[in-house]
């Protein structure tokens, strides 16, 4: 039996496709775009706040972005990505397919220096007339960035 729960746990870990346990991609995007990543990382930079799923070599598989205006944004909150937002991303060479729409959910989030970011997203990009999906979630804490 505990065999048996050990070998699930294995598979869970390996279909999740990263390392973290309570960081995952996944849509139907895998089919053209390599979602493999090792860490997730959450920075505030004086324009923007980004959730970025990277690479032990420090490529960015995924970048999810909301646009800082006049205030921080603030948890828990849901934003339309659309309107104040962007997801990007290159992985093996190979560009993120545009960007059409999405949404991104902050369970847990506060502009402070190692603050918990905790949350989701979901969003569709295009590949000619194909829509795909991708979806993650997050749990990291907050890393200010000052930009030169």
């Amino acid at each position: 039996m505990k065999a048996c729960a050990l070998i699930l746990g294995i598979a869970l870990a390996l279909s999740s496709g990263c390392a973290g346990g309570d960081d995952s991609l996944d849509g139907s995007v895998s089919e053209f775009y390599p979602l493999a990543f090792d860490s997730v990382r959450a920075r505030l930079y004086d324009s923007e706040l980004a959730i970025e799923y990277v690479r032990e070599d420090g490529e960015t598989v995924m970048r999810v972005t909301v646009r800082r205006d006049e205030r921080d944004p603030q948890g828990p909150a849901t934003f339309d990505l659309s309107a104040v937002g962007d997801l990007t991303g290159s992985a093996g060479g190979v560009e993120l397919p545009a960007f059409v729409d999405g949404r991104l959910v902050l369970d847990s989030y506060r502009p402070r220096d190692r603050a918990r970011v905790e949350g989701s997203f979901e969003a569709r990009v295009a590949s000619g007339q194909a829509r795909l999906s991708v979806r993650g979630t997050f749990s990291t804490r907050l890393e200010l960035v000052e930009d030169l």
